[in-house]
């Protein structure tokens, strides 16, 4: 019986190979497909980083020698071999026929794949070829903004030579790549805060300078010291002794090289590297008790072994201090020459911050009642001193301004309200308005106070054309960031503004542009390009 049907089996596949065989005898119009000669291209490139490859391919069709660009697509895509998934290790960097754009990937080697597409036919060809990304950047501005409920951190390079930002880097987070791990550099969540600052950390090494980036998902750092690295490893919950009660930080407050202080979630923290003290031990107790504090600190960066730091109890409302190597705050502050009880102050804080004025001073801003006060007080090692109480109710549009800054050098009260921008006189109680940005909201005031390059410095004859040239716009400049809110994807803008003496009209020093909505701007001091 299985022989029978073996016999049978074989008698079918016979038949289906010579219907098979038949000739077919139907009437086909063959066409040739359309091939394209790739040149222009070469096999290995070896580029600076951020810089412009330039690449222009030439593309000869068989089929369509005059060929128009609308009728292609074109991918320029990179590949990390060091990525172990697929989906981080692949790229797209432009779509463009020309690679005419800065390229976005960090130090290291790539390959790269050049893809053209016919859209009526969905025909691909590929040209292969490598890069090798090589260079440092130099010191010069980062700018964290929001969009799209997320961040992004643009960079601008300064040139000694020209005294001004030729390079931009735009979507500057996504240069970065960890040579370790292939992983890529991402912003989550909306800005918090950008600060450079000089550390000691496990991951980064002894005294490197550091740029911290502060999201509220999580904060990173890159290592300037370093040729600007990044890596999964500088994430700063290894940083913190306990990264489940601190995994990141709301702001950072540098003092001096690894010494500074920290605020998350109303908690302060404190870090003294040479006296072994790090985040992630809550330094704001008071007789052992945890006190609940306003979200600013007024730090001394003029002595900078005191490691003073004026905080602001909220339930109490009343100024402590945090001081030298201590790890919790001191109360009771002094009443000589007092001009108010700091110890029974009465009001809520809306505003606090520092100057270098005095050898160290903290301006307040307080409300009760619908009221306004500005409180300013000697804040060093050696002296806490509650000197002025001003009533500031009656300054225009007190009550809606939503950024304060003091200027550094004339000690100004500057403050935003909408897209009107005023400076208030503490001495001769003159306020006026310096600035209307129009329809434009103002985002953002800042001092840059960095810890690089002092003052002092900055303005010796000898230094003029080095540290006084780059560096006295970024200690004097008034940054102030505006936005279009019809626009808040590309219409932010950060202008640096001087602020002359007996409130003289301000002086532009130079702009950016083309931003999102700018939550925070810091100077990267080093490298100081000289």
């Amino acid at each position: 019986m299985k022989l029978r049907y073996l016999k049978y089996s074989i008698y079918v596949l016979c038949a289906l190979v010579m219907i098979a065989c038949t000739k077919d005898k139907g009437n086909y119009d063959y066409k040739d497909i359309n091939s394209v000669e790739i040149n222009g291209i070469e096999d290995h490139y070896l580029i600076e980083f951020g810089s412009t490859p330039n690449i222009n391919p030439t593309l000869e069709f068989s089929k369509d020698p005059n060929f128009k660009e609308e009728n292609y697509s074109f991918e320029w895509i990179s590949f990390n071999h060091g990525e172990v998934q697929l989906s981080t290790a692949r790229k797209l960097l432009h779509t463009g026929k020309n690679f005419d754009i800065p390229l976005a990937l960090s130090l290291g080697k790539y390959t790269l794949y050049y893809r053209v597409k016919e859209k009526s036919t969905g025909i691909l060809w590929t040209r292969k070829f490598e890069i090798e990304v090589t260079g440092s950047i130099k010191g010069g501005w980062a700018v964290l903004s929001e969009v799209d409920n997320n961040s992004q951190l643009d960079y601008f390079e300064y040139d000694l030579e020209t005294n001004s930002h030729p390079k931009e880097y735009r979507d500057f987070a996504s240069y970065f790549i960890d040579s370790e791990t292939g992983a890529q550099l991402t912003l989550e969540g909306k800005p918090k805060f950008i600060e450079g600052w000089a550390n000691t950390t496990a991951a980064t090494g002894t005294n490197r300078y550091l740029l911290y980036v502060g999201t509220d998902k999580k904060t990173e750092k890159i290592n300037v010291t370093a040729g600007f690295q990044w890596s999964e490893r500088f994430n700063f919950s290894f940083e913190t002794l306990n990264n489940m009660e601190l995994p990141r930080l709301d702001r950072i407050y540098p003092i001096a090289t690894s010494q500074g202080y920290g605020m998350y979630n109303g908690v302060l923290h404190k870090r003294v590297n040479i006296a072994n003290i790090n985040f992630g031990n809550p330094a704001n107790l008071l007789n052992g008790e945890l006190v609940e504090l306003a979200p600013f600190i007024a730090v001394n960066r003029m002595q900078i072994t005191g490691n003073v730091a004026l905080v602001y109890d909220k339930k109490n409302q009343r100024f402590l201090r945090c001081t030298a190597n201590n790890t919790a705050l001191t109360g009771s502050l002094s009443m000589a020459g007092a001009a108010f009880n700091p110890n029974a102050v009465g009001m809520d804080l809306v505003w606090m911050g520092s100057t270098n004025i005095n050898n160290g001073s903290a301006y307040a801003v307080l409300t009760k009642d619908g009221k306004f006060h500005l409180a300013r007080t000697t804040n060093n090692i050696t002296t806490f001193e509650a000197r002025y109480l001003d009533d500031i109710s009656s300054l225009p549009g007190i009550a809606q301004a939503k950024h304060f800054e003091i200027d550094q050098i004339y000690g100004y009260l500057q403050y935003a309200v909408g897209g009107k921008l005023y400076q208030y006189d503490v001495d001769t109680k003159e306020t006026k308005l310096m600035k209307d940005f129009g329809n434009r909201e103002i985002t953002m005031l800042k001092h840059n106070k960095g810890n690089y390059v002092t003052y002092t410095t900055a303005i010796n004859p000898a230094q003029v054309d080095k540290a006084g040239r780059r560096f006295l716009p970024v200690i004097k400049a008034l940054i102030v960031a505006t936005y279009d809110p019809t626009n808040p994807k590309t219409s932010g803008q950060v202008d640096f503004f001087e602020a002359p003496q007996f409130n003289m009209e301000y002086t532009t020093y130079y702009s950016f542009s083309g931003l999102g909505k700018v939550q925070d701007v810091a100077c990267v001091e080093f490298p100081t390009g000289y």
